[in-house]
Formats: structure tokens, C-alpha cells, sequence
């Protein structure tokens, strides 16, 4: 969670856990770095053999970039702001101006995770979740973090800018069975 002390004017929170994705995209890089320098080394290779590692060459080279595209873009573009404007979220795709807000609740969702690669990690997660009411939709927000924010201190950020829009913090935990929507 972030108040950006250069521009006050706003409260932005971004996501955790793009350590893995950027380390991917290296790896992904170098792997086809090494097989270009491999490809260049030969010394009249089989034709197939060559279209073959020059493919795979690319699909490293631009599936790496790609994914450190994405992983610098998540980390310049805030997954949720809030700001004199309205609320923000997922990176930009969701705007809601303060007037056709009804209600902003900050809340807690336990769901079931299962992580087929480390069984023994599966079981309850939760996370901080805004609840933001605009006309007659709901609108679920999650905010994926490795510890959950503080609750009260979400709640009095929103506020802040907020003017006459109601803003709850709710210390009830909504569990589900799993990550899905619900019906």
C-alpha cells in the first residue's frame, strides 16, 4: 500500500509478487540468447534443425520481453487509486466518478486455494476486498497481497477522498469455497 508522498493528492495501491515473473522473463531471454549464440557456432546444420532453433529462439527472446513488458507496466500503473476524480481499478479499466457512487465497502474474503505444486500451502486465503455500489451493481475489487492491508487504514484512505460517498469498513469475513464468482 502506497500514499504517494509526491502527489498527495491521490492513494494508490499496487500488487505484490511480480519478483517471479520478471525472473522468468529473464530466464526466458537468456535461454534464447544461448541457443542464437548456439544457431550462429554451426557450421552447415540440417535445415529443419535450423528453422526449428530459430523459432524457439524467438518464442524465448519475445515471450521474455513480453513478460517483462508486463511486469514494468504493473509496476508503473497502480492496481487501484483513488483521487479527487473517483475510484480506480484493476490498472485503469474500471473508473467510477464520486458522483455515481453509491457506497465503497472495504472487507475481508476468505476463499479456499489450492496450490497443485505444494499441497501442503493449500487451504484458506484471505484478502482485503473493496465492495464499490455503483446504481444498482456491485462491484467486487480484491487486493492480492501476501499479508492482508489494514482494514481501518484502508477504509480511512478511501474516505479522504471520498466526500459525501458513505465508506465501511465491515469486520466480517466473507468465506467461500473457492476463488470463483459466486452465483
Amino acid at each position: 500500500m502506497m500514499v504517494d508522498s509526491v502527489h498527495p493528492e491521490r492513494f494508490e495501491i499496487r500488487g505484490d509478487g511480480r519478483g517471479s515473473a520478471a525472473f522468468g522473463g529473464v530466464v526466458a531471454i537468456a535461454l534464447g540468447l544461448v541457443i542464437l549464440n548456439m544457431i550462429l557456432s554451426w557450421d552447415e546444420p540440417p535445415l529443419l534443425a535450423l528453422l526449428f532453433f530459430w523459432a524457439f529462439c524467438l518464442v524465448c527472446v519475445v515471450g521474455g520481453l513480453l513478460g517483462l513488458a508486463a511486469v514494468l507496466r504493473s509496476t508503473l500503473v497502480p492496481d487501484f487509486r483513488v483521487d479527487a476524480t473517483g475510484f480506480h481499478a484493476t490498472g485503469g479499466r474500471f473508473h467510477a466518478p464520486w458522483a455515481e457512487i453509491g457506497l465503497i465497502e472495504v472487507g475481508t474474503v476468505e476463499v479456499h486455494h489450492h496450490d497443485y505444486q505444494r499441497p501442503r500451502n493449500s487451504g484458506p486465503r484471505r484478502r482485503r476486498v473493496f465492495w464499490v455500489t455503483r446504481g444498482d451493481l456491485r462491484y467486487e475489487f480484491q487486493i492480492i497481497h501476501e499479508h492482508p492491508l489494514p482494514l481501518d487504514e484502508l477504509a480511512q484512505q478511501v474516505t479522504r477522498f471520498a466526500g459525501p460517498v458513505p465508506v465501511r469498513a465491515l469486520d466480517t469475513v466473507e468465506r467461500r469455497p473457492q476463488w470463483a464468482r459466486k452465483p
